[in-house]
Parts: C-alpha cells; sequence; structure tokens
C-alpha cells in the first residue's frame, strides 16, 4: 500500500512541475511576442516620420514656384 501512495505523490509532483513549467513557458512566450510587438510599432512609427520628413522637405522647385512680396509698399518712399 505505501508504494501505491508514493507512486500517486511522485505523479503529482511530476504534474505540478510540468504545471508551473508550462506557465513560466506561455510567460515567456507572451514576453518575447510583446517585445515583438513593441518593436514593430516603433519601425512603423520610425517609417511614418521618415515618410512625412521627406514630403515635408521642400527641393529648390518649391521655392522658385513661390509668389514675391510686394516691397512698393508704404514703407518703400
Amino acid at each position: 500500500m505505501g508504494s501505491s501512495t508514493d507512486a500517486q505523490k511522485s505523479t503529482e509532483a511530476f504534474a505540478r512541475r510540468a504545471e508551473q513549467e508550462a506557465k513560466r513557458d506561455a510567460i515567456v512566450k507572451a514576453r518575447l511576442q510583446a517585445e515583438a510587438d513593441s518593436i514593430n510599432a516603433k519601425t512603423m512609427r520610425l517609417r511614418a516620420l521618415r515618410m512625412a520628413q521627406e514630403k515635408c522637405t521642400p527641393g529648390p522647385i518649391a521655392f522658385e514656384s513661390l509668389p514675391q512680396p510686394d516691397l512698393s509698399g508704404p514703407l518703400s518712399g
């Protein structure tokens, strides 16, 4: 009778360890996924900033087409 309770205790201990290990694995996987998501979000923000900068950077042609200010106003005389 003693050996069956020992075996049962051993099996229960093994099951507890396996469950704890599975929980740790799930936590590690969740952390890795969160880290990857964070990196992806930062990468997308950087790409958006670069695209915005490229669109906002005026080329030399943009200044040539601007109207010239009228300097012959009341202060010029």
